[in-house]
């Protein structure tokens, strides 16, 4: 799948393709993205991140209306919000990174200046979504810093208001579904969430 990405990132950057070719692959990666997930995990996180580039090659130079713009700033908030795959690199199959590849799809779109508060601020949410996500799983493939870069260049577009940002930090820090953070320390769950919430903070700290 690799190879597949960079030769696509490469006609993206290079301006190779066509309207119609780049009309065709934004229509076939946004079918893909919203497919239900392949029991090899592979296909919505590589869709997600082809879609990143076609974000940034429509972020350069606009090349979808703004009702395409928005369907793809919902499909790129709905994908991040609801990963379940938590897999990242594998010695013998390489890598399947959804949460990263969905936080690269919605950093594009939070850069674009064709994109307002109330898309930003849905895909703000998305990124919540994944900060801690429920369970035991501990993050250790980079993404906290994939997803902190969303929220960086999204406060950076300086569109959304500050009582959004004081609430939006202030959900992150809550130590739900625990009482308080002491308890993060009884379970497995517990330190999970502890240690995700703290290495995504780590990674907003300049």
């Amino acid at each position: 799948m690799a190879w597949l990405f960079e030769g696509i990132a490469h006609w993206l950057r290079s301006s190779q393709l066509s309207q119609e070719a780049f009309q065709s692959l934004h229509a076939g990666l946004m079918l893909q993205l919203q497919a239900a997930p392949d029991n090899a995990g592979f296909r919505q996180p590589f869709a997600a991140l082809i879609l990143s580039e076609v974000a940034r090659a429509d972020r350069l130079q606009a090349q979808l209306d703004p009702d395409l713009r928005d369907q793809m700033v919902m499909a790129a908030a709905n994908y991040l919000e609801n990963v379940k795959d938590y897999r990242g690199f594998s010695a013998t199959e390489g890598w399947r990174h959804g949460v990263a590849h969905g936080a690269d799809f919605a950093l594009e779109l939070v850069l674009n200046e064709a994109v307002g508060a109330a898309q930003i601020k849905n895909l703000l949410e998305a990124v919540a979504a994944q900060i801690s996500p429920p369970g035991e799983m501990f993050y250790v493939y980079g993404e906290p810093g994939r997803l902190a870069r969303v929220v960086f260049y999204a406060y950076q577009r300086n569109v959304v208001e500050p009582e959004f940002w004081s609430d939006w930090f202030e959900g992150i820090a809550k130590a739900s579904p625990l009482n308080d953070w002491s308890e993060a320390f009884s379970s497995e769950q517990g330190l999970a969430k502890r240690h995700n919430t703290m290495v995504f903070l780590l990674a907003m700290h300049p």
